[in-house]
């Protein structure tokens, strides 16, 4: 599974929010319950350093999938002190879902902009 391309803009210093709805063919929600999310992001595909790395296991406060998990929902919420410290132009991404026997679905995948800040310089 490729996932949905979705590019991504995230304001540099700023809170950021996103609530992704995972639905099926027939707009149905799907069941989480038994899975946890992953977003990784790297300025090359092909680079083993992530600007971005985080999931529902170790970081539960930029990630979560809310109860009740059969809602389908993942909430990515980041602010302003975790966009601050992010520095790069743009990286490649993908959000992922996945069970305890390593069953893995890419959800999204595409590239986040980071919109700088100069407020702070």
């Amino acid at each position: 599974m490729r996932g949905t391309r979705t590019n991504l803009v995230i304001t540099q210093g700023a809170s950021w929010n996103k609530i992704i709805k995972i639905r099926d063919r027939a707009r149905s929600s799907i069941d989480l319950t038994d899975y946890n999310a992953r977003l990784v992001a790297r300025v090359r595909k092909d680079s083993t350093t992530a600007q971005i790395e985080f999931n529902t296991v170790d970081d539960a406060t930029l990630i979560s999938i809310p109860a009740p998990k059969t809602n389908g929902d993942i909430y990515i919420t980041l602010d302003g002190t975790v966009t601050a410290a992010y520095d790069f132009n743009k990286a490649y991404y993908n959000l992922e879902v996945y069970d305890s026997s390593d069953n893995i679905y890419r959800i999204l995948r595409g590239i986040i902009t980071l919109d700088k800040e100069v407020t702070d310089v």
